[in-house]
């Protein structure tokens, strides 16, 4: 376990190898998010402004948790958009996700929403018959009462890739998947 930002960060599986943001565009996130935070526990969604960060806005979500099976996509950046290669704003997330992952990511957003935490999210998808590396970082906004239905996230590609064929139209798969919990102090 390490301390940076005023954030501990915990692997919460065994897969998870590292649990400090790399892509320096989630460290800026990170950052900002801590800086709105205002001496509490974690922002108010009200607090949150996208357009404040106009570096990151192409690869920002906001994501309307509504219960594991649901969560609505209320803002999506463009260059998320593009990777995916149609629009995602108002969709439920997990439709976009592999079915065999679809529980554990409904499981996550409900922890980041019920503890409230911050999950970092790493590893291999396909995109259009190219393999990339990712990373997302995802972290709660309360509502005026304390209440977390909302989570900001952050989510960009590294630079490298692999060619990998034809995928048959399908527009991503996970390859590998690490995730670590980000425990809020």
């Amino acid at each position: 376990m390490s301390t940076r930002h005023n954030v501990v960060l915990e692997p919460e599986d065994l897969s998870a190898d590292r649990a400090e943001p790399l892509h320096e565009k989630n460290r800026q996130f990170l950052q900002y998010w801590l800086s709105i935070r205002h001496g509490g526990h974690m922002p108010l969604k009200d607090d949150f402004d996208p357009v404040s960060i106009p570096d990151l806005l192409n690869c920002i979500w906001l994501l309307d948790y509504r219960g594991p099976e649901e969560i609505l996509v209320r803002l999506c950046g463009t260059s998320i958009d593009r990777r995916f290669g149609i629009e995602i704003t108002g969709r439920n997330l997990l439709s976009l996700i592999p079915v065999d992952l679809r529980s554990i990511y409904g499981a996550m957003f409900g922890d980041i929403c019920r503890l409230p935490c911050g999950y970092l999210t790493s590893g291999d998808i396909l995109l259009h018959g190219t393999r990339r590396t990712t990373e997302a970082i995802y972290l709660p906004l309360a509502g005026a009462d304390g209440r977390v239905d909302v989570v900001a996230g952050s989510t960009h590609l590294f630079d490298s890739s692999h060619e990998v064929g034809n995928l048959d139209g399908k527009i991503a798969g996970i390859v590998d998947h690490r995730h670590a919990r980000l425990v809020l102090s």
